[in-house]
């Protein structure tokens, strides 16, 4: 099913506020520790989420007119992979303030950036998705199983 830019925004931020409860159900002596997914703390996993809404938005400001080009297709998973290595270390030499600002500007700018696209495909639709709302819901369920755990 296709959505349309509204409805892509409407969902990104309902997925986000809730990530956002898991997150703040956290209590702050566990932000940095413990693994809630293999090496990532609660801390890493919100720099992880905003690093990938910001991705999204950089590659939609960079796209020239025509048809959507997902970047993943240019390269290998283990570059990905190598990326999230990076995202994952930079976030261990940040704030918990310098985690939530820099998240609110990376969705700021995810946001501003499918508002500015001309024309939204059901490629650019779903690749959005995947980098924003998807993420969020994946990764609020890795919170609340550590929450639970």
């Amino acid at each position: 099913m296709t959505m349309d830019r509204d409805e892509l925004l409407a969902r990104e931020e309902r997925a986000w506020d809730a990530f956002w409860a898991e997150v703040a159900g956290v209590p702050e002596e566990r932000r940095s520790a413990g693994d809630v997914v293999p090496g990532w703390s609660v801390h890493d996993l919100v720099w992880h989420c905003a690093a990938w809404a910001d991705f999204a938005g950089e590659h939609f400001e960079s796209l020239e007119p025509g048809p959507f080009v997902d970047p993943f297709d240019a390269h290998d998973d283990a570059d990905w992979d190598g990326v999230n290595d990076d995202i994952a270390t930079a976030s261990k030499a940040m704030s918990w303030d310098e985690v939530v600002e820099g998240t609110q500007r990376a969705r700021v700018r995810a946001r501003a950036a499918l508002t500015a696209l001309p024309d939204v495909s059901d490629a650019a639709a779903a690749w959005f998705g995947e980098e924003t709302f998807v993420h969020y819901d994946e990764h609020a369920l890795h919170v609340r199983a550590f929450l639970d755990g």
